[in-house]
């Protein structure tokens, strides 16, 4: 197996797991709109402060300039893939970089 199918595979705990993600400085949270969405997106910060969506479709009010979320909440269907690829980039920069 090549490095790039070790990345690109989502194990349970990143799919369905707050917990896992606050541990590397991510939040997941769900979008508050009715119809309930079943898929979360990440955000890179805290519970007190979400900070910015890992990918665009985050972005889920004003046009894409804002966002509601209930944070710490996977959803039915678990973490948006988008997110979870996108994150683990980031994680592997910091580390390239020496940041936790």
């Amino acid at each position: 197996m090549n490095d790039k199918t070790k990345t690109n595979k989502v194990t349970f705990e990143e799919l369905f797991s707050y917990e896992y993600w606050n541990k590397l400085g991510f939040i997941a949270g769900l979008e508050r709109d009715y119809p309930y969405h079943k898929k979360a997106h990440l955000y890179h910060g805290t519970f007190s402060d979400a900070g910015d969506a890992v990918c665009k479709r985050g972005w889920n009010r004003d046009n894409g300039e804002a966002y509601s979320i209930w944070s710490n909440n996977v959803g039915e269907d678990g973490v948006c893939k988008i997110c979870i690829k996108k994150a683990k980039k980031i994680i592997a920069e910091r580390e390239k970089r020496g940041i936790k």
